[in-house]
C-alpha cells in the first residue's frame, strides 16, 4: 500500500473516534440506559443511599419463605426469599410527569417500623430508626396464631426489663 492511502485511512479512523468521543449512552453502549422514544418515557431512578435488611424466622429459626414484609412510613412491599431474608431499599413514587408511570424513589431518613404477615402466623413489628445508609434490623421470628408471642428480655448490668407485647428498644446497628 501506498503511504497516501495509509494516511487516509489513519485520517478516517481517527475523525470517526474524535466523532463518536461525546456520543450519549444508547441501549446499544455497555453502560445501557438512557434511550428514550417519544411513546416511552426512561424511568427516572434516584440514587439509593442504603437498605433495609432483615430475615423472618420461623420457632426454629429457619428462614420463612414468602412473607409479605410492610413498612411504615410505607415503602415498596417486599416478600422474603427461600430462606427468609428481605431488603428493601427504596419506595415507589408516581412521577411529576402525570402519566402515571411509578418511579423509585430513596427511602427518606427517619423512625421506621417494619412487620411482617403470613397467614396464621403472627410476630412483633420492629421499630428503628434509619439515617440513609445500610442497617440490619435482625431476624423476626414469627409465631403460630394459636400460640402467644415469646416473651422478650432485655438484660443490661442495671436491671431486667420484660416485655410481652409491643414495640420498643435501641435501633440495630448500621452495617
Amino acid at each position: 500500500m501506498s503511504k497516501r492511502k495509509i494516511f487516509r485511512i489513519w485520517m478516517a479512523t481517527w475523525v470517526v473516534a474524535l466523532f463518536c468521543w461525546n456520543c450519549p449512552n444508547t441501549a446499544n453502549t455497555k453502560s445501557g440506559g438512557g434511550a428514550t422514544t417519544p411513546n416511552k418515557p426512561a424511568k427516572v431512578v434516584a440514587r439509593l443511599k442504603g437498605c433495609i435488611k432483615g430475615r423472618v424466622v420461623k420457632e426454629n429459626d429457619n428462614g420463612f419463605a414468602y412473607v409479605i414484609v410492610e413498612t411504615n412510613p410505607s415503602t415498596s412491599p417486599k416478600i422474603t426469599n427461600r430462606e427468609g431474608f428481605f431488603e428493601i431499599c427504596y419506595k415507589s413514587q408516581r412521577s411529576a410527569d402525570g402519566q402515571g408511570a411509578s418511579v423509585k424513589v430513596a427511602l427518606p431518613q427517619g423512625e421506621y417500623v417494619v412487620s411482617v404477615k403470613k397467614e396464621g402466623f403472627h410476630a412483633r413489628p420492629v421499630r428503628f430508626t434509619y439515617q440513609g445508609r445500610d442497617i440490619n434490623i435482625g431476624e423476626i421470628k414469627m409465631v403460630e396464631k394459636s400460640r402467644p408471642l415469646p416473651e422478650v428480655v432485655k438484660k443490661t448490668p442495671d436491671k431486667e426489663e420484660k416485655r410481652t407485647s409491643g414495640v420498643g428498644g435501641k435501633a440495630p446497628i448500621p452495617e
